[in-house]
């Protein structure tokens, strides 16, 4: 039996693409690090997660959506693909521009919301209520 690898490498960011959550902090710190394009990139990919290609691929040997025979499946690609069709994934209408800090409001650190604030607002500032209840403002790096 051969050791599982360690250390960041081993862990690759949002293996789980249904964890939104996840996805939504990457963009933060990223953004917070000055590391604006790949911030950008991995936003997209949280607006595009779990659209209709997604779903399908998941289903045994990547099945299109025309090629599922069963009702119920077929059911729920044809909900998914509708409510996501403006935005291209369940991401998409999660978290969208104008609620995605509410989205996480109370249940991030403040300076990792700051973060995802300050870069929906594409400013070098974000703000967010710190621990003590009072709103404060932070500053992240500028564009790199």
């Amino acid at each position: 039996m051969h050791a599982a690898p360690t250390g960041p490498a081993a862990w690759p960011p949002c293996r789980d693409p249904a964890f939104l959550d996840a996805r939504a902090a990457l963009v933060a710190f990223l953004y917070s690090g000055g590391r604006v394009a790949e911030a950008e990139g991995e936003w997209t990919r949280l607006q595009d997660a779990l659209g209709e290609r997604a779903v399908a691929s998941r289903w045994r040997g990547g099945v299109t959506p025309g090629l599922i025979t069963s009702s119920g499946l077929f059911h729920t690609l044809l909900v998914l693909s509708c409510c996501c069709a403006l935005t291209g994934g369940v991401g998409g209408e999660l978290y969208t521009r104008e609620n995605a800090v509410a989205r996480v409001r109370n249940r991030w650190p403040p300076r990792a919301t700051a973060a995802l604030d300050a870069f929906l607002r594409v400013s070098t500032e974000g703000t967010a209520v710190g621990y003590d209840g009072q709103l404060h403002t932070y500053s992240f790096r500028a564009q790199s």
